[in-house]
């Protein structure tokens, strides 16, 4: 001012990241495979604002020598813990498959 004084002001402003990562399944959501074939796990992508692209966590595994009913469990979590999940079904179908069929006509 004109008297010379001055003054300095301080401000801490902090940003908190409230965004929820997009996960995006690579593959499809329900897949049915035959007993003993082997799974191929194509996982999930993530996308997050402030974090860019990042693998997604995954819980759960694929028995394809059991026949029965599967959930794999897909997590995106950033390091401000904002998380997003999606599911895959797997369906692994026993029973054999005939080898030779013989038709006799009457």
């Amino acid at each position: 001012d004109s008297h010379a004084n001055s003054a300095n002001l301080t401000r801490v402003f902090f940003v908190t990241d409230q965004g929820v990562p997009a996960i995006t399944l690579n593959g499809e959501p329900r897949i049915c495979l035959t007993q003993g074939y082997s799974y191929d796990e194509y996982g999930a992508s993530c996308n997050d604002a402030i974090e860019g692209l990042f693998l997604a966590s995954i819980t759960g595994q694929v028995d394809t020598e059991v026949a029965g009913s599967y959930t794999l469990t897909y997590l995106c979590m950033d390091t401000s813990g904002n998380n997003d999940t999606a599911l895959r079904s797997v369906l692994v179908v026993g029973g054999a498959m005939p080898g030779n069929l013989s038709v006799e006509s009457p």
